[in-house]
């Protein structure tokens, strides 16, 4: 499991994009058409740019996690 401090981290570290959708579906609880709304773009571009940073955090975890090791 990883800390709150380091996902925080990692979360800092990610493009401006790839924070906004995660820091706007998962600490503001906006929905997904929101978040379109605010991009312009469509609510499946949303779905697919939040799995896509979702990885891109995890692997960075993984990353510091193998470092640690």
């Amino acid at each position: 499991l990883f800390s709150m401090q380091q996902l925080a981290q990692v979360i800092s570290q990610l493009p401006e994009k790839d924070r906004f959708v995660l820091e706007a579906k998962y600490l503001q609880s906006w929905c997904d058409s929101e978040i379109a709304q605010v991009l312009g773009t469509k609510e499946n571009s949303v779905r697919t740019r939040l799995l896509r940073a979702r990885n891109r955090a995890l692997q960075m975890l993984l990353r510091g996690k193998h470092e640690e090791d």
